[in-house]
């Protein structure tokens, strides 16, 4: 059995609010997920889904139990991690070769090197002729294909995904879902991500982890027996897909309906 990469042990998170009283956004998660598996998280909102990258990435620290990142505790911000968010952080003052090349400055990697390594990612994810435009002149899909080479030009083992394709629309989002199953098949990171969209999770996936209503706790953990290489265009259609969909939208429909209950 190989050792897992990711290790939450007995996590729990709650934030302070203005009223001196304490938000559980997560309670008592403990999940483990082994070397080259690309596992989502759903739930509904305000489960705790992006506080369990942030607590992966050493940006938060849990109010209660531990996580372990390839072996060791974190205990400060993780630089070896890839972390892309719902959002683009690119610099909007930068081309598309200075977004790339910048964080491999950041790590010092000599200017030449990191030039010749950006355009080798940005040709990767099909942006080759817009190495010179500035984010300003970059269609949605265009600017999240700059932060995904952004995010995998230091090769780093793990990737923290959080919604990154969801303020796209739905054929843009599925040319980029392909685009990333397609990097993932040939480099085989660990990949944890975070979508509210359930045919999303299923398309992409090993393995579906389905989170409760907060305070988020794991309800279920689903494999995902589909055949591997995928094409993401068609898959959605196939019994299976509708099998698996319809087997794990009974649980994580009970969840959205609390959630909703809840905010009511």
């Amino acid at each position: 059995m190989s050792q897992p990469v990711i290790s939450l042990r007995h996590v729990s998170m709650a934030f302070p609010q203005h009223n001196g009283d304490a938000f559980l956004a997560l309670q008592d998660v403990s999940l483990d997920v082994d070397p080259g598996r690309f596992v989502s998280i759903v739930g509904p909102s305000g489960c705790g889904k992006s506080t369990t990258l942030s607590l992966i990435a050493g940006l938060l620290f849990p109010t209660d139990g531990e996580v372990w990142l390839e072996g060791r505790r974190v205990e400060d911000v993780q630089t070896s991690v890839g972390f892309m968010f719902q959002q683009d952080a690119l610099f909007p003052w930068k081309t598309v070769l200075g977004n790339v090349m910048a964080g491999l400055l950041f790590r010092q990697v000599p200017r030449k090197e990191a030039q010749e390594r950006a355009l080798s990612w940005i040709r990767r994810v099909g942006l080759a002729g817009f190495e010179h435009h500035y984010p300003y002149q970059l269609s949605g899909g265009m600017r999240k294909r700059v932060s995904l080479a952004q995010t995998l030009v230091y090769d780093p083992d793990i990737l923290l995904m959080d919604e990154p394709f969801s303020a796209l629309d739905v054929q843009t989002r599925d040319l980029m879902e392909n685009e990333l199953l397609a990097l993932w098949q040939e480099l085989r990171k660990t990949v944890l991500f975070i979508t509210h969209d359930l045919q999303e999770a299923i398309a992409l996936s090993d393995e579906v982890v389905v989170m409760t209503a907060a305070p988020g706790r794991i309800k279920a953990r689903y494999p995902i027996q589909l055949a591997r290489p995928r094409n993401l265009l068609d898959i959605r259609t196939s019994p299976e897909f509708e099998a698996i969909y319809s087997h794990i939208w009974g649980d994580l429909r009970e969840e959205v309906m609390a959630s909703y209950a809840r905010s009511q």
